[in-house]
């Protein structure tokens, strides 16, 4: 799975005590405002309308539905799963959704490269 973080993202929908729904936007090339929507698996308590960021690991599901009139809707929508969730206002937390990887002599591997 691949790493994200979501900053100033806006809670729009709660999932009884199992995550919450939240909202990313931003301004596209023609002016346009553009959204993503993500669905954030957690026990961390947040409420409707506050701003959070959140670090975790990103995958994407297939869903689909049938709407009133018929027709077949599939799209495909965002889980981050391991959040690290901070609600805008309180101080940062170490991230610890990061994986340390060793290297193949045990040592572990240098954050800066080596030239």
């Amino acid at each position: 799975m691949a790493s994200i973080t979501i900053e100033g993202a806006t809670v729009n929908r709660v999932i009884n005590g199992k995550g919450f729904e939240c909202v990313e936007t931003y301004k596209l090339r023609n002016g346009d405002q553009g959204e993503t929507k993500y669905v954030v698996w957690t026990d961390e308590a947040v409420q409707v309308g506050q701003t959070v960021d959140v670090r975790g690991l990103v995958s994407s599901r297939v869903e689909e539905f049938t709407n009133e009139s018929g027709q077949h809707i599939r799209f495909s929508r965002m889980h981050v799963n391991r959040p690290t969730v901070r609600v805008s206002g309180t101080p940062q937390t170490p991230n610890d959704n990061v994986d340390q990887w060793l290297t193949s002599n045990g040592k572990d591997i240098a954050k800066e490269p080596p030239f």
